[in-house]
């Protein structure tokens, strides 16, 4: 189950390209913030840099 995003663009309003991707989330294992990279977030999943747990990703 994975989530997309969908970017569509119109004449009039150009599409800018993404040149730093910067998300923390908090381990729900050992409560610290981890960096989480582009291919995690596309797959909601991480693995946290401090304990190595994985853990779901969900945007809110």
């Amino acid at each position: 189950m994975s989530q997309t995003i969908k970017i569509t663009s119109t004449p009039d309003v150009p599409l800018g390209e993404i040149t730093r991707f910067e998300v923390t989330a908090r381990c729900p294992h050992c409560d610290e913030d981890t960096s989480i990279t582009q291919s995690e977030m596309n797959a909601l999943l991480a693995q946290c840099q401090h304990c190595d747990e994985e853990f779901r990703l969900y945007l809110d």
